[in-house]
């Protein structure tokens, strides 16, 4: 079963990613992201109802799936036309690519992937949107930082 009310996020240009192709490196950040998905995904439960159980079913937490992130660009915000371009080149050379999402709560992902993007066409070849598609190779590393006067 699914969580309910998972959605996709919009923040208020507080939250962004950025990348380096060193873990220690220099990040670069991405520009133009219209929406942000929901960093932890859905969380799955698997039935754990037996015969004895009279009035109730009964679960437990299962596991996640793979996180997969996409990030729609917005067309219409300037720089997207060099998004567009930078990010489709880093797709070319199939190099993996550390990232850093940095939430608007000051939580921050970290992870490694390759770079994949989904052009979508429209009627008389218009671009009509453009998804960065990010599939970490290793679980994704949360950072919560607390402040200093808690």
């Amino acid at each position: 079963m699914a969580r309910q009310g998972a959605k996709k996020l919009i923040f208020n240009g507080n939250a962004k990613l950025e990348y380096s192709s060193t873990e220690n490196g220099t990040y670069t950040k991405v520009y133009a992201i219209k929406e942000w998905p929901d960093p932890d995904g859905d969380l799955s439960y698997i039935d754990t109802t037996d015969m004895d159980c009279e009035k109730r079913k009964t679960q437990m937490a299962g596991l996640q799936d793979a996180a997969e992130y996409v990030f729609p660009i917005d067309l219409e915000e300037m720089g997207a036309e060099a998004n567009l371009y930078i990010l489709s080149q880093m797709e070319d050379t199939g190099n993996l690519y550390y990232w850093k999402w940095t939430l608007a709560t000051g939580i921050v992902y970290t992870f490694q992937s390759d770079v994949r993007t989904k052009i979508k066409g429209g009627q008389n070849e218009d671009l009509e949107g453009f998804d960065l598609i990010l599939s970490p190779i290793n679980e994704p590393v949360r950072t919560i930082s607390v402040p200093a006067s808690v």
